[in-house]
C-alpha cells in the first residue's frame, strides 16, 4: 500500500532585513550597521548616515536601526518554524510506524486468505484424483472379473473340444456301418465345435481416457470453483463503513461509520472514502470493450458506475460527470442518471424494479451504458470523452443488502485448424504462333 504524506511547511527563508553576518558599524560614523546586510558590498557604496564609501569591508551598508527585541522576536518565529517542522517530521515517523504494522496486518490477513483458497483448490484436486482413481480401479475390477470369466469359458470350450476330439476318433476306430450311421451327427457336432470365439478389443484399461490430456481436463472442470470476476472491489478504497467480503466481490453497508482519521495519524484511512459509504474497483481501464453485473437485488439505496482514480474522497462531492463520475442510483425509491441536476430515469409502470445491473464502458467509443441485465433492458447512456483510467464505483448505506459482482461465464476454445488455402493456378491463354513465310 503506497501512503502519500504531504507535509506543507515551509522553508525557513531569512527576511530581506536580517542578515546573517551580524552587526556591524559604519567606520566614520560609528552608525550601526544591523542585520540587514545580505549582499557583498561594491567598491562603490556608502553609508547611508555619514556618507563614508566602504567602511564597512565586504557588506553593503544599510540603514537600519532594528533594536534588539525586534531581532529576538525574528529568532523566536524561527524558533517557532523549527519546531513545527521537527512536530511535522514526528508526526511522518509515527505515520511511517503506524503504517508499518498496517502493512503488517494486511499481509497476515492476505496470507490467510491465499492459504484459505489454495486449501479449496487442494481439496478439490484431492477429490477429483481419488475420484479418477477410483474409476481406474472400478475398471480394472470390471475388466479382471471379465477375463477371468473368458478364461473360465474357454476352460470349458477346450474340454469339450478334447471329449469331441476322443469320440470322433472313437467313432473312427469303429465298423464302417456303425461310422456311417453316426457320420451325420459327428458332422454337425464338428461344425458346431470348429466356430471361432468372438475377440474382445476392450479387455484392456483404457489408458487414454484416464491419462490423456488429464490436467486439461481436470483445468476445464475446475470452473465449476474457480468463478471468474470481471471485477474486484479495492478494500483499501473501501469507507470504514463497508463491509468488503473477503473474496472482494461484494460490499454492504455495515452500520458503523467511524470518522477517519488524518492520514498521518491513521494511513490506512489515507485513501478511503469519507464520509460517503463508497469504494472503488481495484483496477482501470483505458481502452477497448468491458462489462460486468452487479446484484443490487432489493437493496433501497445504491450507486454504480465508473469515476476516475482522483475523484474526492475524504469531502463531499456531487456525483457528476464534472466531479469525475458517471453513475446511475436508486434513491427514495427513484432511479436516477447522477449529473447535474439529476436525471430521472423513466422506467414503464409494468416494469419491474431491475435486480441485476449491468454496467458496460466502451472505452474508445466514449460510452458508459447502464442496462437491467435480467430484462436486457436499456436504463441510460453516458457519453464523454475519457482522459483518464475509468475505476468501477460503489456505494451503498443499505444494512440488509449486499451488492454482488456476479461472475462471468467462461468459454474453452480448442483452435481449430483450418487447411490451407491454395493458390488457384492462374488461367492461360496462349496463341498459337503464324508460321513464318
Amino acid at each position: 500500500m503506497d501512503i502519500l504524506l504531504e507535509v506543507a511547511a515551509p522553508e525557513p527563508t531569512l527576511p530581506g532585513d536580517l542578515c546573517p553576518a551580524g552587526v556591524d558599524l559604519c567606520g566614520e560614523s560609528g552608525h550601526s550597521l544591523s542585520l540587514s546586510c545580505a549582499e557583498e558590498l561594491e567598491p562603490d557604496r556608502c553609508c547611508c548616515e555619514c556618507g563614508a564609501p566602504g567602511t564597512s569591508v565586504g557588506y553593503r551598508s544599510c540603514h537600519c536601526r532594528d533594536t534588539a527585541q525586534d531581532c529576538e522576536g525574528e529568532i523566536e518565529r524561527f524558533v517557532l518554524q523549527f519546531k513545527e517542522r521537527s512536530w511535522n517530521h514526528h508526526l511522518i515517523k509515527e505515520a511511517s510506524q503506524s503504517a508499518a504494522q498496517h502493512i503488517l496486518s494486511q499481509s497476515e490477513q492476505t496470507e490467510s486468505q491465499i492459504k484459505e483458497q489454495f486449501e479449496k483448490l487442494h481439496q478439490f484436486l484431492r477429490r477429483e484424483e481419488e475420484a479418477r482413481i477410483a474409476t481406474v480401479r472400478e475398471e480394472e475390477e470390471r475388466k479382471r472379473k471379465k477375463a477371468k470369466e473368458e478364461s473360465e469359458k474357454m476352460d470349458k470350450l477346450i474340454q469339450a473340444l478334447t471329449d469331441t476330439i476322443k469320440d470322433i476318433e472313437t467313432e473312427l476306430d469303429e465298423d464302417e456301418i456303425s461310422f456311417l450311421q453316426h457320420y451325420e451327427k459327428t458332422i454337425k457336432r464338428t461344425w458346431k465345435d470348429l466356430q471361432h470365439p468372438e475377440k474382445s478389443y476392450d479387455s484392456l484399461i483404457d489408458v487414454p481416457k484416464h491419462v490423456g490430456n488429464l490436467r486439461f481436463r481436470v483445468w476445464e472442470k475446475m470452473k465449476e470453483i474457480c468463478p471468474y470476476f470481471p471485477v474486484s472491489v479495492d478494500p483499501n478504497s473501501a469507507s470504514c463503513s463497508l463491509a468488503v467480503s473477503g473474496a472482494l466481490t461484494s460490499i454492504c453497508c455495515s452500520g458503523t461509520s467511524p470518522a477517519p482519521q488524518h492520514p498521518l495519524l491513521s494511513p490506512a484511512d489515507a485513501e478511503r472514502f469519507h464520509p460517503y459509504a463508497a469504494a472503488l474497483g481495484s483496477e482501470g481501464v483505458t481502452s477497448g470493450l468491458h462489462q460486468w453485473d452487479v446484484e443490487v437485488g432489493d437493496s433501497a439505496n445504491w450507486t454504480l458506475g465508473v469515476a476516475y482514480a482522483s475523484v474526492k474522497r475524504r469531502e463531499e462531492f456531487e456525483a457528476c460527470p464534472e466531479a469525475g463520475l458517471w453513475t446511475v442510483g436508486l434513491r427514495d425509491g427513484v432511479y436516477m442518471a447522477m449529473m447535474s441536476p439529476c436525471e430521472v430515469l423513466p422506467l414503464d409502470e409494468d416494469r419491474r424494479r431491475p435486480r441485476v445491473v449491468r454496467v458496460r464502458v466502451d472505452c474508445d467509443a466514449g460510452q458508459v451504458c447502464f442496462s437491467d441485465a435480467e430484462r436486457d433492458t436499456h436504463l441510460f447512456t453516458f457519453t464523454h470523452t475519457f482522459t483518464k483510467p475509468l475505476y468501477p464505483y460503489f456505494e451503498t448505506i443499505c444494512k440488509e443488502r449486499h451488492l454482488v459482482v456476479r461472475p462471468q461465464r467462461i468459454h474453452v476454445l480448442v483452435e481449430e485448424l483450418q487447411p490451407p488455402e491454395q493458390d488457384q493456378p492462374a488461367e492461360t491463354t496462349s496463341e498459337e504462333e503464324e508460321p513464318n513465310s
